[in-house]
């Protein structure tokens, strides 16, 4: 009875004092992390079932800011446009009356770690149009998509636009994300692969957290913080881990990896006939800041893709030499200090590096004969 009596006296003492304590501090944090130290605002993400990717809500939350560290010292608009894509233009359907160049890719194609008009895909734009009005560029990305979700968004753009370019940026978490079997990302495209047979997998809608973005909290804990890392084990500082992937793993399984890539890049050439199609493979940026690129754990991706490009005729950009020739010359970082993406600046060089790509090789398209015209 004495047990009963204390049991009613702890609950009381909860749902009186504990309770209104703790949803008084919850609205004192959601204020503040509203307007002192706002916290990281995303698009709002919906599965759509009709093309079977993630992508943004056009119709919600079509503008905001996305911030970046514990003091949100770095703050990025974005703009979800008609189609529900990152960027400062809207798209139109078909053929936009220009040639059309299409970049896709992850997180580092969607930017919103930058404003919207300093993304990779916005400064070629303008780079374009300084060589002929010609030219339009479209950009197609959302974070966590592997090299395997670029081949169904390929897919989706030549459903909807006439692209006579496909520029595909590659991450090192491109590959070994792209097989089922080694890491489980179900709400994007993924490969099972038993011997020489290559089975797609569809994605599948995700389990939607997104009611738990209204918090300020919340967002603030999960992006600014970026609590999340942990989780996938992003924090450790050893060399075990780099550019995003656990070294040993992914070196583990070079083949079932190598397997992939080319079944993935050779299907993206062959699906676009006709198109220019470009591979551009991002640089160990961590490896280039630390002056340490030669002896760089995963260098070995890069030359990878480069010697798939080469063994199957495939157009290949590798990053890492503009990237290591423009920090010995000017110690600049390409990323933010709190965030691997890259800054403004690093958007800023890959961008110059595909546009000199896109203007070479005459014999690749017309575009470049006539972009070389123009000039």
């Amino acid at each position: 009875m004495i047990f009963f009596h204390r049991l009613i006296d702890i609950v009381k003492r909860l749902l009186f004092v504990s309770v209104p304590s703790l949803v008084v501090l919850f609205v004192l944090l959601e204020v503040f992390f509203r307007f002192v130290i706002p916290a990281a605002q995303k698009p709002w993400v919906i599965f759509d079932r009709e093309n079977l990717m993630l992508r943004s809500d056009e119709k919600r939350r079509v503008g905001g800011i996305y911030t970046i560290g514990r003091l949100a010292d770095v703050k990025a608009r974005w703009r979800t446009n008609n189609y529900g894509w990152n960027s400062s233009i809207d798209y139109v359907e078909g053929n936009p009356g220009r040639r059309l160049v299409c970049l896709i890719g992850d997180s580092f194609i969607r930017a919103l770690q930058v404003d919207v008009d300093k993304s990779v895909s916005s400064l070629l734009r303008d780079q374009l149009n300084t060589v002929s009005t010609e030219y339009q560029v479209y950009s197609f990305g959302h974070d966590g998509a592997p090299l395997s979700q670029y081949l169904h968004i390929s897919r989706y753009v030549n459903r909807h636009f006439s692209p006579e370019t496909l520029v595909f940026l590659l991450i090192h978490n491109d590959f070994d994300e792209s097989v089922a079997d080694l890491v489980s990302k179900p709400y994007f495209l993924q490969l099972r692969l038993k011997g020489a047979e290559v089975r797609e997998v569809q994605p599948s809608e995700r389990p939607l957290y997104q009611f738990l973005t209204y918090s300020a909290l919340f967002r603030y804990l999960y992006s600014n913080l970026r609590l999340a890392r942990f989780h996938f084990g992003l924090e450790r500082k050893t060399g075990d881990f780099n550019a995003n992937v656990d070294v040993a793993a992914i070196h583990k399984n070079r083949r079932i990896v190598r397997n992939a890539a080319e079944y993935v890049m050779r299907a993206l050439k062959n699906e676009n006939p006709g198109k220019r199609v470009l591979f551009v493979m991002n640089a160990p940026l961590n490896d280039i800041h630390d002056d340490r690129l030669a002896e760089s754990s995963v260098l070995w991706v890069n030359e990878m893709v480069r010697d798939i490009c080469e063994h199957k005729e495939l157009e290949c950009l590798d990053l890492t030499t503009a990237f290591a020739a423009d920090y010995a010359r000017k110690r600049h970082r390409f990323t933010f200090a709190d965030d691997g993406h890259w800054n403004e600046y690093g958007h800023r060089v890959a961008s110059e590096a595909v546009l000199a790509q896109l203007m070479s090789h005459q014999d690749q398209t017309p575009l470049i004969r006539e972009g070389r015209r123009a000039r």
